[in-house]
């Protein structure tokens, strides 16, 4: 997890790829399809330039809580 871009620098090698594989197969999501993310974890930078089609949460309440109020937008827009 990283709340700032410019805390990836600072972080070991494996985290920083970790950090760039995790954004680029979200943003090819994001690109390809109509699919709606859940990310799961505490703060990611990448979300808030996402919003619109990404959702944050940082625990199982939360997550229960997004995945619940995506269904119901999806179904109320039928998107």
């Amino acid at each position: 997890n990283c709340g700032r871009e410019s805390e990836v620098s600072s972080l070991d090698i494996e985290h920083q790829t970790l950090i760039k594989e995790r954004i680029e197969c979200m943003d090819d999501i994001i690109k390809n399809t109509s699919k709606f993310i859940i990310h799961f974890g505490n703060q990611f930078y990448w979300i808030n330039s996402n919003r619109d089609r990404v959702q944050a949460s940082n625990s199982q309440f939360s997550l229960y809580s997004r995945i619940k109020e995506v269904i119901e937008f999806i179904n109320t827009y039928r998107i």
